[in-house]
């Protein structure tokens, strides 16, 4: 069941991808993805980001590349596989430039996830979810069964150039990670080593930091996983790799 599987990334559509992979734990060699399940997809970039998140935590692979298509009945992921284009969804680029190391912790609130903070060096770590930003997040999850709701606080590498699809790939890891759904999202990033020291509020401690966040100014982004609530039966979370 999409609410309810352990391995869901979401209950609004059911969806057949290919990607090709980078394998950390293989010095870089390139594979083949093949994926069919659940998964939150009225954002086809969010819902690959989302994938590229749980294939992280899942199997230390960095999704490069995603073609997806999505349906929303039952068991309708049973279409024509999609071919990798040249116009395929960029995920991860482990080769683009940016901080060596950031901050790398998770808990309920700041103060928890301070308590086993570590530094990840972004380009070489198995969990790292990209190279070109340092972020913090914070928002709201449920655990799988539906009943439980809780806050959480984390901080990592992280490719934060849409910071919707930051959100999407944090939801990805932690559904394999920690066995818990985002329901919502909201994210700071910068671009100096170890900046991500964003308090509570996701204000800078001790002030802002060096060099702007992605965008002059504040930005913030509150997301909603909208398919939290609903109800659709479809394929389970099926892993291929060619």
């Amino acid at each position: 069941m999409c609410a309810t599987d352990k391995d869901s990334l979401g209950s609004t559509h059911c969806a057949t991808a290919v990607g090709k992979y980078s394998d950390v734990d293989k010095g870089g060699n390139i594979g083949t993805l093949f994926f069919r399940g659940c998964i939150d997809c009225a954002n086809k970039k969010e819902a690959c980001f989302a994938l590229g998140g749980w294939l992280k935590e899942d199997q230390h692979k960095t999704l490069l590349e995603c073609e997806i298509e999505c349906c929303t009945s039952d068991n309708c992921n049973n279409q024509t596989t999609p071919t990798l284009t040249k116009d395929a969804i960029t995920v991860f680029t482990p080769n683009v430039s940016g901080p060596a190391q950031c901050n790398e912790c998770f808990g309920s609130n700041a103060t928890s996830c301070n308590k086993n903070q570590k530094n990840e060096t972004c380009a070489t770590d198995r969990d790292s979810l990209g190279t070109t930003h340092c972020g913090s997040a914070k928002g709201t999850s449920r655990e799988n069964d539906g009943n439980v709701t809780s806050d959480f606080f984390i901080r990592g590498c992280i490719n934060c150039a849409d910071k919707k699809a930051a959100c999407a790939a944090i939801g990805g890891l932690l559904v394999n990670d920690e066995r818990i759904r985002v329901l919502e999202c909201e994210i700071e990033c910068c671009t100096d080593s170890n900046c991500n020291i964003h308090d509570q509020s996701l204000e800078p401690i001790g002030g802002p930091t060096t060099k702007p966040t992605v965008s002059a100014g504040r930005e913030v982004h509150y997301v909603l996983f909208s398919g939290v609530l609903a109800s659709v039966l479809a394929f389970g979370n099926i892993l291929y790799h060619l």
